[in-house]
């Protein structure tokens, strides 16, 4: 009786067991079908065969400290879903990297990237799997992964019915499975894990998933499946029962089904250490961390000036920039400016300072960057009005200027219009102009206006590459609306260190290493632009140049 009672309880701990990465894989879900059924799209399920291959592929980021969504071996997302043993009838992956483990956080990454929030609200998706890994540079690399298959079914209101067996019966367990693999929804308990139904929960056993680089990149489905052959393999005898386990009546009220692991509000979540606020006559820089912050060494930058945080220590600073309060504001505007009062948004203005117009570095621009030690920390659009940033967010230094390199410029009357220019910049009749080499491919607008390069596709016998795979969190201008005179870059995985931006383009926005099926322009005499099934252009190899303009 004894042995008996010892061996279930230790069967029920295994049951309810989970591993380290079930957290920001499960308020992934709960986040993504918050927001699922806020637009009355059916949630999604968690898949453990869709999780290994989102774990694969974040522990090969990790290890290699590069975000793509080609992995180190060449592989493709739909080949690890394959490999994972998933029959993907049809699906779609979102990577990233951030600096901590929060799933709300990644999600809210990829909520705010209009191409990455179309994946995860596509209606065709019916499961996913999530997972990161944490790479020796601290970064931590999420992948997201979302497929549908042919042979789904959405979970059961069918109960496990649990039989304890008697002193004259062998022991059975009678499991109401669904289609394998087992896609299991959370409730909003960590564990057990419950599929969410419309009467009964069913309790299902979960498998962990590898929490580091280190252990075995994935597990496969055979492998879950001898975990829950192991789980429930009772002795041949047992003695009588110390209880007895009464399944549930029909007439039982049941529980309303839930799909959200945690209530998600975004309004608690969304916090960051500094909110700079912006228009033509001033710029503040409010602490919106919640506690103090060293404030010292930040610097605002763009084309049309520059101005450093030390200038507000200027003998009249009444908390110090190494422990600036929270909610508290600095300020500065134009020197023919008349005096501003403090702003509502701000508890208290501890310093302002006026500016000549070679320093007001928001004005006539499209953009300005804002640095730390000489760190690009990130871009703040002007449209936008303001600009939200962590203090440890990094972006890569842009490879036409560098903190004191600056363009003076008049700022004392607003142009028509906001533009960030260089003497570099192209004059051609086209929208695109292309240009290649055995190294690398670049795609440079030259249209003279901001151009929507979404759904650009380019194809070879050699390979296959589509513009979206460019939109990755270094990305600094939306692909939707890409400046003109600006690029982007690719070259082969193989070749060392960072290649320099093409001489015709100002500013190089991203740029991506790629294997040799995504080496479309490399050994092969011509290759294709198309976009949306009809070909813009064809265009030969050993000219190293071709143009198209965008219908």
């Amino acid at each position: 009786m004894k042995r008996y009672t010892i061996f279930f309880f230790l069967s029920f701990l295994l049951l309810i067991n989970t591993s380290a990465q079930d957290a920001p894989a499960w308020e992934i879900l709960g986040a993504i079908n918050a927001e699922r059924q806020a637009q009355g799209i059916q949630p999604l399920a968690m898949n453990m065969q869709l999780v290994a291959a989102a774990q694969r592929h974040s522990d090969d980021l990790a290890s290699n400290d590069f975000l793509s969504h080609v992995g180190s071996d060449g592989s493709e997302f739909w080949q690890r879903i394959t490999e994972a043993g998933y029959p993907m009838t049809t699906g779609a992956e979102n990577v990233l990297f951030r600096w901590d483990a929060s799933g709300v956080g990644a999600f809210q990454q990829w909520r705010d990237s209009p191409p990455h929030y179309a994946n995860m609200m596509n209606p065709a998706y019916q499961e996913m799997g999530a997972a990161y890994s944490l790479s020796a540079s601290g970064k931590y690399y999420f992948t997201l992964v979302l497929a549908s298959r042919s042979n789904f079914s959405a979970p059961t209101n069918t109960p496990v019915s649990l039989v304890i067996p008697t002193e004259t019966s062998s022991p059975t367990i009678n499991f109401q499975p669904t289609n394998t693999p087992i896609s299991i929804v959370p409730t909003h308990t960590a564990t057990p894990f419950i599929v969410a139904t419309s009467t009964f929960p069913t309790i299902l056993p979960t498998v962990p998933i590898p929490a580091t680089a280190t252990t075995p990149p994935f597990v496969s489905f055979l492998q879950a499946s001898e975990v829950y052959q192991r789980i429930f393999r009772f002795p041949q005898t047992l003695p009588p029962p110390l209880i007895t386990i009464i399944p549930p009546t029909p007439t039982m009220p049941p529980p309303p089904p839930t799909w959200t692991p945690i209530p998600v509000t975004p309004t608690a979540v969304l916090t960051y250490d500094l909110r700079l606020i912006y228009d033509w006559n001033s710029f503040i820089l409010k602490n919106t961390s919640g506690r103090p912050l060293f404030l010292e060494g930040l610097s605002f930058i763009s084309a049309s000036g520059r101005f450093d945080s030390e200038r507000w220590d200027n003998g009249y600073l009444t908390a110090p920039l190494s422990a600036f309060p929270a909610d508290d504001c600095l300020q500065i505007w134009d020197i023919n400016t008349d005096f501003i009062e403090v702003p509502s948004v701000c508890d208290s203005r501890h310093a302002w300072a006026t500016v000549n117009n070679q320093t007001t570095f928001w004005r006539n621009v499209e953009y300005f960057d804002v640095y730390r030690y000489g760190e690009r920390v990130t871009t703040c659009l002007i449209a936008q009005g303001y600009c939200d940033f962590n203090l440890t967010d990094r972006l890569p230094v842009p490879d036409f200027a560098s903190p004191t390199a600056m363009v003076a410029a008049d700022n004392s009357t607003q142009t028509g219009q906001n533009q960030n220019t260089t003497p570099d910049q192209v004059d051609s009749t086209t929208d695109i102009t292309l240009i290649y080499s055995s190294e690398s491919f670049a795609l440079i607008n030259t249209s003279g206006q901001n151009l929507d390069l979404t759904g650009l596709g380019f194809a070879s016998a050699n390979g296959i590459m589509n513009i979206s795979e460019w939109d990755t969190e270094f990305l600094t201008r939306p692909l939707w609306d890409f400046p003109s005179g600006d690029c982007l870059q690719v070259w082969s995985v193989y070749l060392d260190g960072q290649l320099a931006k093409p001489a015709q383009c100002n500013w190089r926005h991203a740029y991506l290493t790629v294997g040799e099926p995504r080496q479309f322009w490399m050994n092969t005499d011509v290759f294709t632009v198309s976009r949306g099934g009809a070909v813009l252009a064809t265009c030969y190899v050993n000219t190293g140049i071709c143009t198209f303009d965008l219908p």
